[in-house]
């Protein structure tokens, strides 16, 4: 299961020109997980440029070797770090979110408070219905 490629979650950009997909998989998810104490460490590395980082997410997206990663401060620098982060950060957040993105979880998380909101609305009234007796 480590190198089974989940379809949801996937990130495409331009990487020093080329499009590259960074794919979620169990391996992925297991490194970026080791590699900080939470995932939002890794957003807010990702947030500020911190480059290491990045060749991390990339590594473990992309499935790199050894020798590839040397590779990548080379493009990064060519692509801009902001142009890398940015999709890395989309890649981390949907890598631990099942794929879904930051829009996606923030509709459900609406939702779901919407659905609490009328079921509690639906409480009152109906206490209001039907008063305790003293």
């Amino acid at each position: 299961m480590a190198d089974t490629v989940f379809t949801k979650g996937t990130v495409t950009f331009d990487l020093a020109g080329e499009p590259v997909t960074l794919a979620p998989t169990v391996k992925a998810f297991n490194l970026l997980s080791s590699v900080a104490d939470s995932y939002s460490v890794l957003l807010q590395r990702l947030a500020v440029g911190h480059v290491d980082t990045i060749k991390t997410v990339l590594r473990a997206g992309l499935g790199l070797n050894d020798t590839q990663v040397k590779e990548l401060p080379g493009k990064i620098m060519l692509t801009g770090v902001f142009a890398v982060a940015n999709p890395c950060s989309d890649y981390v957040y949907r890598l631990f979110n099942a794929g879904k993105s930051v829009k996606e979880v923030q509709e459900e998380q609406q939702a779901k408070a919407a659905a609490q909101d009328e079921a509690e609305e639906a409480g009152d009234a109906e206490d209001e219905e039907n008063p305790p007796h003293a």
